[in-house]
Order: C-alpha cells, then structure tokens, then sequence
C-alpha cells in the first residue's frame, strides 16, 4: 500500500493508494444542521531514516578502513529511505564519549553519496512490496548497501603522552587515546536522522610490520611464511610494560589488484583489502585453499596487538605475488578390476577424487611384461571399459587420469586377465 500525505487538501486528508483504487478519509467536521467547520491544516508528515547500522572501524597502521550500511527504510518502518547521503564523523577523546558529542566536537571526515527517493513522501510499509513505489535514483550507492571509508591518521607517535608509571594508569591512557565515528543518515530536506553507534579505535602506537612473506603453492592452496614482527619497542612504552606485553598476532590480507583499475578509477569504487584469517592467527604461515590456476593471487601480512579489548593492527609487509601454474599429476585412480567373458575383458574403477579430472586413459599391454600402451585416444569419463579381444590371450591392464591441464598421472596398480574362447554356434 502506498501512503502518500495530502498537504494541498483543505482538510488535511490522508490517501490510501493501492491498485487504482482510492479511499479518502475526510478529517472534517460535519455539523448537525448541514454545516461544516474546517479545522487548521496538520503539517506535513517528516519521516527520518534510521541509524546506519552497523557501523564498524578498522585501524590498520596510519589509515582507520570504516564501513556502515545505507539506510533502506525510515525509523517508522516504511521504504525507501528519506536519504540523499551519510555523513561520517570523528573525534579523539574518551572511547566512552556519546555519539552526539562525537557529532558536536568532531570532524566531518566523509560524506557517502546515497540514491535519494524522487518523492520522499511516497512510501511502502513493510509488508507492502517496494516496486509499488519508484525506485531511488541519482548517484550514489543503493540503499541497503555497505559503504566503506578511509580515514588517514597523523603521526601516532605525535598522539603519545609522556610514559606512565604504573601498568593500571598505562591501560587507562590506552583506552583515553582513542578515536570514535559515528554516522548519521541525510535527508532530502536536510535533516538529520538518529546516530549510529560509535566505533571506537586506538590511537596507540601501531606494531611493526612482518617480514615479507614468501609464497610456495601446491595442487591444495597458496601457503605464506613470514618472519615475525619485532617485539615492543621503547615507542611502545606509554602503552605496554616489559611485564605486561600483549601477544602478536596476524591477520593475513588479499590484496590482489582490481581486474580493471581504470574503471574502478572512474566509478571512485575504493578497493578494499580482503581479509583471509577469520581470527588473527599466533603462527607465521598461513595457507589460502582458494586456488585457481593461472590467476594472480597477491598477500600482505599485518601484526596485531590487543589491549583493553581495543585492536590496533600495524602497516603491511610488501606485497607478496604469484600465479599458480598446474603443473600436478592426479593420483593413480584405485580399485581397477578385470573380469572376463567371451572374446572381451570389462574393467571397472573407483572414480577419482581429483577437483580438477579431465577423465581416463585405459592402458594395454601383451601379458606378462609388455610395455602399456593406451586403448583410448582421448580421455573418458566412465570409470567402465570393454575391450574386445580374443579368446584365451592373456593382457595386463592399468588405468591412468588425466586433469585438465592435460597432466596424466602414474597408471593404477595393473590387473592381468584373458578373455574367455568364443564358442561357434551349433
């Protein structure tokens, strides 16, 4: 059902539109002796969008990577969204600070562009289906959309006070040092809708960097190895004691370049790094089972430090690149069995477990030690075979796949058989 408000009626009235039909609801008073008397007009109706939620904030070395989702109904519930834009802000203070603060204090660091409904008037409940009312348009991402920002950070050595004498007073300053964003959705009027929870990061000094990670791949994935990031340094010192050094840990990224970086540029599409290790990981190797043959995968690695439940995340190590080439045999196929009847041999085999099997040769060779040579002249991919040979001779048969990179594999462990005679028809 579409709602729509009136405001040009002399009774102020609602519309209720749906399938052609209109039913009006009059607000007027109607006398007893016949005549009427008009109230004073009601106002138009102001929907706000809803909070964009979740908003969620990243440090990574000297850049804070924020990401929250568009709107897509008004705090009433009904849809499209009343927005034409988010506004990012933040602020350096307490990591307690209410998000009006943070609003009022702080520095608007970004807007987000959204795709604005043309009547903002015309909405759908919830129940109803969105294409009863014309989609938004104009630029910008679609409601309902994560939009993400990048926000670079000063020096954060220069947001350092001077070190601390007792490792309570050290974690309070950590949770002190802290920067907050908030969200908050536009109107097409200008009006601001509710704040977002704040996201909160450290503005503590970040780890050092891993050493570059080398890169060695097989027929099951990418496996990274990297040297550990040096320990805490004296620059560390306002925020971590020699008796109480939070662990390093990792966090593996995929920063494989965008396919098309010259379109990319020309939608302002911002990559964002992908990253690989759900939970930060205490050893240094990791490995990526997402591989794809002749594609191009590119790693980094950052380390990682926990204190009083806020993570700051270092700069990455170099880019580490290879593309997969497939040069892996599959495995022998296993099971083969021979059985015999007149004039052929049937041979049967467990399919085989390759992801990548283009199929099977089946191999022949003059029993007992005659070199195999294959029956077939290309690939099949029945795991059955006939061969039609004659009565009484014996053969040695074995088995071999093939991917499809065209790498055939060793031959399956041999069976030996002879078909039966044939016997003439009486």
């Amino acid at each position: 059902m579409v709602r729509r408000y009136d405001g040009s009626s002399a009774g102020a009235r609602w519309a209720s539109i749906k399938g052609g039909g209109i039913l009006v609801l009059g607000l007027a008073l109607v006398g007893t002796g016949g005549c009427g008397k008009k109230g004073p007009p009601l106002p138009p109706l102001v929907r706000l969008p809803e909070a964009p939620s979740p908003v969620k904030a990243e440090r990574r070395g000297s850049t804070v990577e924020v990401r929250l989702v568009v709107p897509a109904q008004n705090t009433d519930g009904s849809r499209p969204a009343d927005v034409q834009r988010v506004d990012v802000y933040a602020w350096d203070g307490p990591a307690d600070t209410p998000p009006a603060e943070v609003v009022r204090r702080g520095t608007r660091v970004r807007s987000v562009v959204v795709k604005a409904p043309r009547d903002p008037d015309q909405t759908v409940s919830a129940d109803d289906p969105l294409s009863d009312v014309e989609a938004p348009g104009g630029p910008g991402l679609d409601q309902g959309a994560t939009a993400y920002v990048r926000d670079p950070l000063p020096d954060p050595s220069a947001m350092v006070d001077t070190p601390s004498t007792t490792i309570a007073t050290e974690r309070a300053e950590a949770r002190s040092r802290t920067r907050s964003y908030v969200g908050v959705a536009i109107t097409t009027r200008g009006r601001r809708g509710p704040l977002s929870s704040p996201a909160v990061i450290p503005l503590s000094p970040a780890p050092a960097a891993p050493g570059e990670p080398s890169l060695t791949y097989d027929e099951t994935g990418v496996t990274l190895g990297w040297t550990p990031a040096p320990e805490a340094s004296e620059a560390d010192a306002p925020l971590i004691t020699a008796s109480a050094v939070p662990a390093l840990t990792y966090h593996v990224y995929d920063v494989t370049p965008a396919a098309d970086p010259i379109a990319a540029a020309e939608t302002g599409s911002v990559r964002i790094d992908v990253r690989l290790t759900e939970t930060a990981v205490a050893k240094t190797a990791f490995v990526d089972r997402r591989i794809v043959w002749g594609r191009e995968r590119c790693y980094a690695v950052r380390a990682l430090r926990t204190v009083e439940a806020l993570t700051v995340e270092g700069d990455a190590t170099p880019r580490a690149c290879v593309t997969p080439v497939d040069t892996f045999a599959p495995q022998p196929p296993t099971g083969l069995t021979a059985v015999a009847s007149a004039g052929a041999i049937s041979l049967i085999w467990n399919p085989s477990g390759e992801r990548d099997l283009a199929g099977y040769h089946v191999l022949r060779g003059d029993a007992p030690s005659a070199e195999l040579v294959a029956l077939t002249p290309s690939t099949i991919v029945e795991t059955t075979y006939t061969d039609q040979v004659p009565g009484g001779k014996r053969f040695v048969y074995a088995v071999r796949a093939v991917d499809t990179a065209g790498n055939a594999g060793r031959p399956s462990t041999p069976v030996e058989e002879a078909a039966q005679e044939v016997t003439p028809p009486r």
